[in-house]
């Protein structure tokens, strides 16, 4: 059995992979289900005891006690690593986050290997660590591959996700909207999904733009059936499960070069972004899109079983029993 620390509970990407993980383990990995911090702490001295891997998902309350009372039970450490604390931090402009950067740097120290969720991401996660490279592989996330019927797109509409959150770069895709408004006789539009962040870039009130916020899975999938492309221009992207939404709601992609998930379809040059912050570059890719799109020929490219959650969950177990 594998006890994976993490949470379960809620719509952020770990947390949607963290449940993806236990629902397609065929019963191999277990999560603590209590929500009183002092009988989690109880759930987990047992479910540690009796494992034979100890998996840490993601950074939050008492992943410093579980990680040390696996080491003092002789068992394996894994950490999931979905992101990094303090890049995301400093890059967010977040605050009072000391704790959360302490506690990752305590786990990647301590535990015996680092699992990034992409081959990409691990790529720039051994340049920033270059110390605990020796320590690091990579799993892709899986993804629920389920192509809907297709329906009318609405003209010249780009969406993003993740809000205004700095790491995202979708000021740089705003802009690139905007350069295309100015220099031909089209108008395009961009959706914004996700949250509004206090100290994220301030577009989502401006002309052009329609903020759509946070919703619900299946609201969201019905507002994608409407949209003619996707951009996802992060700076750092360690998988993406973005993307997988895209492909299943016939949007055309452009994806920057950090996206992890890029590993999951065929993507052709021209339509992966080489400098995030080059708003010519992002223009002229959204304009040859939207002329020419690419969401038939990325669907082919997928192989579904090879991408799928089930597999992931599987490799995921592989990698624990052979430690």
């Amino acid at each position: 059995m594998i006890y994976l620390y993490g949470m379960v509970e809620g719509n952020a990407g770990p947390i949607n992979v963290n449940r993806s993980l236990v629902k397609n383990s065929n019963g191999e990995i277990t999560y603590p289900k209590a929500r009183i911090k002092w009988l989690r702490a109880i759930e987990s001295i047992y479910k540690t005891m009796v494992a034979d891997a100890v998996v840490i998902s993601s950074i939050w309350s008492g992943v410093n006690f579980v990680t040390k009372l696996a080491l003092a039970f002789n068992k394996k450490v894994l950490y999931l690593k979905h992101g990094d604390v303090r890049y995301e931090t400093d890059i967010n402009h977040f605050d009072n986050m000391e704790h959360a950067i302490s506690c990752e740097e305590y786990v990647m120290e301590h535990c015996n290997s680092i699992i990034c969720v992409s081959e990409t991401y691990m790529e720039w996660c051994k340049k920033c660590y270059p110390k605990l490279a020796h320590k690091m592989s990579f799993v892709n996330n899986g993804v629920d591959i389920n192509f809907r019927e297709k329906k009318a797109k609405r003209e010249r509409s780009i969406a993003v996700t993740g809000g205004n959150r700095r790491i995202k770069n979708n000021d740089e895709v705003y802009k690139a909207i905007e350069y295309l408004n100015a220099h031909t006789k089209r108008k395009y539009t961009l959706f914004v999904y996700g949250r509004s962040y206090a100290k994220g870039f301030p577009f989502l009130n401006r002309d052009n733009v329609i903020y759509m916020g946070q919703l619900e899975k299946e609201s969201y999938y019905n507002c994608l059936d409407e949209m003619q492309l996707m951009v996802v221009n992060s700076e750092v992207e360690s998988f993406g499960l973005v993307v997988a939404d895209a492909l299943n709601t016939n949007c055309s992609l452009l994806l920057s070069k950090n996206v992890g998930a890029r590993a999951i379809v065929s993507m052709p040059k021209m339509d992966i972004i080489d400098d995030c912050h080059d708003v010519k570059e992002i223009a002229r890719k959204i304009q040859r899109l939207v002329n020419c799109g690419n969401a038939d020929i990325l669907q082919k490219s997928v192989d579904i079983c090879e991408v799928s959650e089930k597999n992931a969950a599987k490799n995921l177990v592989e990698i624990c029993k052979n430690m």
